[in-house]
C-alpha cells in the first residue's frame, strides 16, 4: 500500500508534523531527552537502555566509518547526531527536520556538547534534500518514515545523495503485518493519528521502495529492543502522567522494531 499524497495533501501532512513537533518538543526533550526514539536497540537482553549506546549499534550495523560524511534525515532535537559525532570524531554529519524548533535545539545541542563545527541542521524536505548528488556515505532514518507521503520518493532521493557504495540505514517502527484485524487497524490508524504520521509501513513495504530506488536491501527484526524509558518518560515523579503523557499515554499499538540496511551500487552516481 502506498502513502502517496497529493501535493494539496502532503502540504497539509507537513504542515500537522511541524505543527506537532515545533508545539511538543521542548516537553518531549523534559520528558525523554534528546533523543526521542519509542524504542532503543540493544546489545543483549539484560543490557540496560542507553539512548547513545542505541545510535551506536545502529552505526555499526550501518557499517560507518571514522571520517564518513553522514546525514540524519528527520533529525529531530539532534541527540543521534551528536551521538554518531562523538562516536567518530573525524567524521561531519548533516541534519535535517519539518521543525523549526527542532533544528534550533539541535544547533543548541550540538554547540552544547562540542561538535558543533562538524554539524549543520537545515528545515527541510528530506524528499527534496538540499545537498548534491553524492555528499554523503551513509543517510539514517531514525523512527521517521511513516511521515512520508511519498516512500517511493524518499528512497530515490536518499540514493541520489549517496555516494556509490553508500548505505541508508533505517531503524523504525513498522507495523506489524503478520497480524493487523479490523481492532489492529484502528489501533495503528489512531497511532499515526496521535503523532502526525501518514501512515507507519511495513518492513515489507519498506524493503520493496528501497529496493525500486535501487538499493541491495538487507532487513531484519530487532532482537532486543527497550521500551521501558519511554513509557518511564510519560511518568512524573508522584507517578501520575506528565504532560507528555497526558499527550501521548495513547500510543501504542501492533508494532515492530526492525532495521533495514540498503547499499548503493558502486556503478551507480544517481537512480
Amino acid at each position: 500500500m502506498s502513502a502517496t499524497l497529493s501535493t494539496e495533501s502532503r502540504a497539509a501532512a507537513f504542515e500537522r508534523i511541524r505543527t506537532l513537533y515545533d508545539a511538543w518538543s521542548p516537553e518531549f526533550v523534559a520528558a525523554a531527552g534528546t533523543t526521542f526514539q519509542s524504542g532503543l536497540v540493544k546489545a543483549s537482553a539484560d543490557a540496560p537502555e542507553d539512548p547513545d549506546a542505541s545510535t551506536r549499534l545502529c552505526a555499526a550495523a550501518a557499517g560507518v566509518r571514522d571520517g564518513d560524511a553522514l546525514l540524519d534525515a528527520g533529525c529531530g532535537v539532534g541527540g543521534p547526531a551528536v551521538a554518531l559525532l562523538e562516536a567518530f570524531p573525524h567524521s561531519t554529519l548533516a541534519g535535517v527536520t519539518l521543525s523549526p524548533v527542532q533544528a534550533r535545539m539541535a544547533e543548541a545541542l550540538a554547540a552544547e556538547r562540542g561538535v558543533s563545527a562538524r554539524a549543520s541542521f537545515a528545515v527541510a524536505d528530506y524528499h527534496e534534500l538540499p545537498f548534491p548528488d553524492a555528499a554523503f556515505d551513509v543517510a539514517f532514518f531514525f523512527e521517521c518514515t511513516g511521515y512520508s507521503p511519498d516512500p517511493a520518493a524518499l528512497y530515490r532521493e536518499a540514493v541520489r545523495v549517496l555516494k556509490p557504495g553508500g548505505r541508508v540505514y533505517v531503524k523504525d517502527v513498522f507495523r506489524n503485518a503478520a497480524r493487523l484485524d479490523a481492532d489492529d487497524e484502528r489501533r495503528m490508524a489512531a497511532f499515526d493519528d496521535l503523532w502526525a504520521c501518514v501512515r507507519s509501513g511495513s518492513l515489507a513495504e519498506a524493503e520493496a521502495h528501497a529496493k525500486a530506488a535501487g538499493l541491495r536491501v538487507a532487513t531484519r527484526i530487532y532482537p532486543h529492543v527497550g521500551t521501558h524509558r519511554f513509557v518511564g518518560a510519560m511518568l512524573g515523579p508522584d507517578g501520575r502522567l506528565n504532560a507528555f503523557g497526558r499527550g501521548f499515554a495513547n500510543s501504542f499499538a501492533p508494532i515492530v522494531f526492525a532495521e533495514l540496511c540498503g547499499v548503493k551500487s558502486p556503478e551507480v552516481s544517481t537512480p
